[in-house]
């Protein structure tokens, strides 16, 4: 068993996970790493310099339990959010792009109900007022980097905490679909608030009267 501390990202795909990982990273405790296996998270460990290692987790469509696996002793947690709208177009952008084949994760409403089930999941398992999760929005990350990032280095107890808005390309491997991202935005190395100015209204109307939203928005602290 090794020494080193983990910090979880739990959340939904299309989040800002990779972003987030990425501004984490800048801190030399941190390890940069892509998005790696949960099981081989000891082993990699072993074989890095720094003391934390951050596992960036978002679930995925088939994912029944989440998180669905056990976290290390003494670990951050850190659930990241973004509200339905942009990370629906996000994921169904995704989905198009890589040719998923699954028909059914390219109609809005089973997206909505991923969305759902997602944060649905992790409210009933993750209690947000402990002292080891700290709950991140999306929206704050962007609007508000310095005063986002700092809290969230505070709360990882480094010993740099100040916020920043910039970060580096990965060291040792690449943003790819499975372990990043790689699109523009990512790739300008800064944090980017850019309005989505495409309208959906079939999926403006399914969140708007969708309870559960409401509930989750309300949970997460919006």
């Amino acid at each position: 068993m090794n020494n080193k501390k983990y910090i979880y990202v739990l959340s939904s795909m299309r989040a800002g996970s990779t972003l987030l990982k990425s501004l984490l990273s800048t801190r030399e405790e941190i390890v940069d790493l892509p998005e790696i296996p949960v099981h081989l998270a000891d082993e990699i460990a072993s074989l890095v310099k720094e003391d934390m290692v951050l596992i960036k987790r978002p679930r995925y469509y088939l994912n029944t339990k989440y998180p669905y696996f056990e976290f290390k002793p003494e670990s951050k947690i850190i659930i990241l959010i973004r509200k339905p709208y942009d990370t629906i177009l996000s994921l169904h952008k995704m989905n198009l792009e890589n040719n998923f084949a699954d028909i059914q994760y390219h109609d809005e409403q089973m997206l909505l109900n991923y969305w759902i089930t997602t944060y649905q999941l992790l409210y009933k398992s993750i209690n947000l007022n402990s002292d080891n999760v700290i709950l991140v929005r999306y929206e704050d990350l962007i609007e508000t980097p310095l005063k986002t990032t700092e809290n969230i280095f505070k709360f990882l107890d480094v010993s740099n905490t100040k916020g920043i808005d910039t970060y580096e390309n990965p060291k040792g491997y690449k943003w790819k679909w499975g372990f990043g991202d790689g699109g523009d935005v990512l790739k300008t190395l800064k944090v980017v608030n850019r309005q989505n100015k495409y309208l959906n209204k079939k999926l403006i109307n399914l969140i708007d009267t969708n309870k559960a939203v409401k509930e989750i928005l309300k949970n997460y602290g919006y």
